[in-house]
Formats: C-alpha cells, sequence, structure tokens
C-alpha cells in the first residue's frame, strides 16, 4: 500500500505522517510540501511502538503537488502557504499528482490532501486524467476559497468514480 500525502510539513500540532502510518500502516508514504525540511521527520517515541514506522519507507520532498511537472509560484506563508501566480512569490519545484498516482506500485493507494485550496485543481485533475480511479481513499481538508458549485462537482465527480472520501481533520 502506497499512502501519498499531499501537504505533509509540521505546523503547530499537525502530524499527518505520523498518523497516516498509524492507521494505514502502509509500505510507503510519500510526501509532498514546498516547506519540508528534514529536521520534520517523524521522531520515534522511546515508550511507544515502534513496528510501524520501522516498516514503512518515507519518501518526502520539498515539493508541490500540482498538475504538471516543473517549477509553479509558491507563497511560503505557515499554514496559509499556496499556490499561485503573483510575480513576487517564490517559484518552486512540483509534480503531475495524477502522474505520481497513476506510477504508483500495484496494491491500494490513498491520498491526503491538505493543500490550502489547490485541493480544488488538483481533484479536478485526477478526475479529468482518470487517475483518481486508482484511489482507495481520499482524505481531504476542503479549503474555504471553493464551497459552492465547484466542490460540489468535484464530490459528484468523486461519487461516479466510486471514490471513498473523507474529511480530514488535523
Amino acid at each position: 500500500m502506497r499512502v501519498i500525502d499531499v501537504g505533509c510539513a509540521r505546523y503547530g500540532g499537525d502530524y499527518s505522517i505520523e498518523r497516516l502510518i498509524e492507521w494505514y500502516r502502509p509500505n510507503e508514504l510519500l510526501g509532498f510540501d514546498p516547506a519540508w525540511e528534514d529536521d520534520m521527520l517523524p521522531r520515534p517515541d522511546p515508550g511507544g511502538p515502534t513496528g510501524p514506522t520501522v516498516a514503512t519507507r518515507l519518501l518526502l520532498e520539498a515539493k508541490a503537488a500540482w498538475t504538471y511537472d516543473g517549477e509553479v509560484r509558491f507563497l511560503f506563508d505557515g499554514l496559509n502557504s499556496q499556490v499561485g501566480d503573483a510575480e513576487h512569490w517564490a517559484t518552486v519545484p512540483c509534480v503531475d499528482l495524477a502522474r505520481v498516482v497513476e506510477e504508483s506500485p500495484e496494491g491500494p493507494v490513498i491520498l491526503k490532501l491538505d493543500a490550502e485550496g489547490a485541493e480544488y485543481e488538483l481533484l479536478e485533475h485526477l478526475l479529468a486524467t482518470g487517475a483518481i480511479a486508482r484511489l482507495q481513499r481520499i482524505l481531504v481538508e476542503w479549503h474555504p476559497r471553493d464551497q459552492g458549485q465547484r466542490r460540489r462537482a468535484i464530490e459528484e465527480g468523486m461519487r461516479r468514480e466510486g471514490v471513498v472520501w473523507e474529511q480530514w481533520r488535523h
């Protein structure tokens, strides 16, 4: 099983990597976040079990998950970091999330998506490419950028594809 964690950097009390490993015990966790730094790696609990973390291969990249491979403009602003097009924003490497999903090893693929508003573009891209069919489950945090028609259309598309999704809460 592969878990893909979009928005894996640690902000405050949000430790998605450890929770995803504990819940799903994947063979591999692939994480993307332009704000990722190696000192954010999960630390084993000296008083607790280490089984799930030892068995999970971590591949964590300081890149944005996006709709193409290359570079994208990105605002580094803690919990409000986001992809955009402002000329004064930094340029960061990005990966095509649909390609990553489609190229995942055989077996279940779970996607956690906490992308500060980019979840709309990413889910629309996964639907348009058909890559969404590879996902066993999606955990998504919807941000207030669009709570109307666009979100309902994405949710309907996921239902049509038979994808199980639920609200991600950190």
